[in-house]
């Protein structure tokens, strides 16, 4: 037999590091579908250190994670329930439709070569708006809320990003 998959939505959760991206990374692949359709995530250094996490929830003023990682649990079981189209509310257009003449400024005035990065952020900030959207309700409306939030973070993680995508076009040999 065969299975068919329709609409397929692939997420992919990675770690690495910057240098490791640089060296197995052409730069030719920056400027392609790929990364563009990537968010990359970094951080200078640990926001935690946790030796052993499985003995997290013993040390102290850490009792808490079991019941978030219960809570979780069940906001992801309610979340795979929800089917349908996604709809935005009038105030959420209104953000968005600002939101991209900013965005469009921003391509117009962008000289980097990450600027193909910004061709895709209209999308990300829709995909993580429904992410968002879905982690606080499950009416599968975005509003300009959900948008206003998806934006700050897509904001932080291109101040970051750039560290990333930085050291790749350094480090590649001619």
């Amino acid at each position: 037999g065969s299975d068919s998959i329709v609409n397929a939505w692939i997420n992919i959760m990675a770690a690495t590091t910057p240098s490791w991206l640089a060296d197995t990374l052409p730069t030719r692949m920056i400027g392609g579908g790929f990364t563009s359709r990537a968010l990359f995530l970094f951080a200078e250094k640990k926001r935690m250190r946790v030796s052993y996490p499985s003995r997290l929830q013993s040390k102290a003023g850490t009792a808490g994670i079991g019941k978030l990682r219960t809570a979780l649990v069940h906001d992801l079981k309610e979340i795979a329930k929800l089917a349908g189209p996604v709809t935005m509310t009038p105030e959420a257009y209104t953000f968005g439709d600002e939101w991209y003449d900013q965005l469009c400024d921003r391509l117009e005035r962008s000289v980097t070569d990450a600027s193909h990065m910004l061709t895709r952020e209209m999308a990300h900030l829709h995909k993580l708006a429904i992410v968002i959207s879905a982690s606080r309700r499950d009416d599968l409306v975005i509003t300009k809320d959900d948008l206003q939030t998806a934006a700050k973070l897509l904001k932080a993680v291109e101040a970051e990003s750039n560290h990333i995508f930085d050291m790749i076009q350094t480090t590649e040999p001619m």
